[in-house]
């Protein structure tokens, strides 16, 4: 039951947003292994197109076709991208994290910045250790944008409203 995933998951070490994912997936297409699988898969797929655009954007097409073929082959993302396993979405979400992050050093708009927050809570809402990413872009704020410390602080905002709202009882 779709109510029951949260209460679910807090017996797992890692949040609920995989599992919503999939029950939604498995009401549209069904509980196969097949199609259970078929999530991760797509998820791995958006995720090396999204990679190649992320890098051909910001540095050049044959840096972008590499990177999206070290993404492909790698142990790791062809493993978990055949397991019912919510790795897939971590790095599609991490992704969508940083193409986020970008867009917001771009335009510095309050649009940019929830939309930064929410899939910065979606990462943190799907596996806890890949929080370490909205530490790590403070830390790139920090450093290299001082500037933006206080529009970054409202994207961290949404990040904290959206957190109070789903880990509170």
């Amino acid at each position: 039951d779709f109510g029951h995933i949260k209460h679910m998951s807090e017996w797992d070490n890692n949040p609920p947003f995989y599992y919503y994912c999939l029950w939604v997936w498995a009401k549209i297409f069904g509980i196969t292994e097949f199609n259970i699988r078929l999530l991760s898969v797509l998820f791995s797929s958006v995720s090396v197109c999204l990679l190649f655009s992320l890098v051909k954007k910001h540095l050049n097409l044959l840096t972008g076709v590499g990177a999206a073929l070290l993404l492909s082959f790698h142990n790791f993302s062809y493993e978990y991208s055949h397991e019912a396993r919510c790795y897939s979405l971590v790095v599609l979400l991490v992704l969508l994290s940083t193409i986020c992050f970008f867009y917001f050093l771009e335009k510095r708009t309050y649009l940019s910045m929830f939309w930064l927050g929410l899939v910065n809570f979606l990462v943190v809402y799907t596996h806890y250790i890949a929080g370490l990413v909205l530490l790590f872009q403070f830390v790139l704020i920090l450093i290299y944008k001082r500037d933006l410390i206080k529009q970054f602080s409202i994207s961290i905002g949404v990040f904290i409203v959206f957190i109070l709202l789903r880990f509170t009882k």
